[in-house]
């Protein structure tokens, strides 16, 4: 559920919880699979972006949280966002210890300028 709200008079903040590899039903999809999960987050993502009237285009920046201390793990992430936002160089992906939901692997939260 993505909610807008007031920022400054010029802009507007959008919270939304789709940019992790949830589903309708709030289950974690893709449960051991790193690959599966960041493809999940960033359909999640592009979704409240066009909610917003926004794109991938109008994306600055990005913070990508793997829950893995394998350099694998963050390499597969990275390559999937790469693969899959060919109009801009992703971050790198940040290791954590755990991340808010159950079997949670990915995260990608996203900062998005769009004129007012």
């Amino acid at each position: 559920m993505a909610c807008l709200l007031p920022w400054r008079a010029s802009s507007s903040h959008l919270l939304d919880d789709r940019d992790v590899g949830g589903t309708e039903d709030g289950s974690t999809a893709a449960a051991g699979d790193y690959a599966g999960q960041a493809r999940k987050a960033l359909e999640n993502l592009r979704a409240a972006l066009t909610d917003a009237s926004a794109s991938i285009d109008d994306v600055i920046s990005t913070r990508i949280s793997v829950a893995s201390a394998a350099q694998g793990d963050l390499s597969t992430v990275w390559e999937v966002v790469h693969d899959r936002s060919p109009t801009r160089s992703p971050e790198h992906p940040g290791r954590c210890n755990s991340l808010g939901y159950h079997e949670q692997l990915v995260e990608i939260e996203a900062v998005a300028a769009v004129p007012a």
